[in-house]
């Protein structure tokens, strides 16, 4: 029974990653059309993808910057 249910939870995962990281209440409708083959359930586990994917980027400040020499300041694309 466990074995089932590992590759249950395996074929969930698979289809989350394939179909963009996508919500459980998503893959639920697909697997009740029956357009998720081999998942039968759609029980996620924590995604640490999903969570870094909604972080949200920091803006710079507005700065003056005095410069006296040339390459006194260099703005770097990292």
């Amino acid at each position: 029974m466990a074995a089932s249910v590992d590759l249950n939870e395996d074929a969930s995962k698979m289809w989350h990653m394939r179909l963009g990281h996508t919500s459980e209440k998503s893959m639920q409708s697909l697997a009740k059309e029956g357009l998720l083959k081999s998942a039968k359930t759609c029980k996620l586990k924590f995604c640490k993808h999903c969570i870094l994917s909604k972080k949200v980027k920091v803006k710079f400040d507005n700065a003056i910057h005095r410069t006296k020499e040339i390459l006194d300041y260099v703005h770097v694309d990292v």
